[in-house]
């Protein structure tokens, strides 16, 4: 009987080793499905920056923009609308990870003209007549 239970023992120890295997392995898939979400993640950042940086400020301000996140460009396409707006698309690579952003800039409205004199005179009605005793 105490020789079974020896046996036993062994396939125990067998059992715990496979199993600790599998979850290493496991940890190991998951810790790469984990990294390239990151760099998926990144890149988009930086192509998102990019965008924005280039629909303002052109493709210079998107290539600086882009390095700063530590990525390229590999595509930079700008459109001038007719309502006097920047459309800009853009693709940047990081570690070999592609990702791609549109942004638009919508210049801001021209200022209001100054109030001329004829917009601040006060009638005549509101001036108090000082003149009666």
């Amino acid at each position: 009987m105490c020789h079974h239970h020896k046996q036993e023992a062994g396939s125990v120890t067998i059992l715990v080793a496979g199993l600790i295997a599998i979850a290493g392995v496991l940890f190991l898939a998951l810790g790469q499905l984990g990294g390239a979400a990151v760099e998926k993640a990144s890149a988009q950042v930086a192509a998102d920056a990019a965008a924005l940086a280039g629909a303002k400020d052109g493709q210079s301000a998107a290539q600086t923009m882009a390095g700063i996140n530590g990525a390229g460009i590999t595509s930079f396409i700008a459109e001038s609308l007719a309502d006097g707006s920047t459309e800009v698309q853009v693709s940047v690579n990081l570690a070999g990870v592609t990702a791609s952003a549109r942004a638009r800039y919508v210049p801001p409205p021209p200022p209001p003209p100054p109030p001329t004199i004829a917009d601040t005179t006060v009638p005549e009605s509101s001036i108090p007549d000082t003149t009666a005793p």
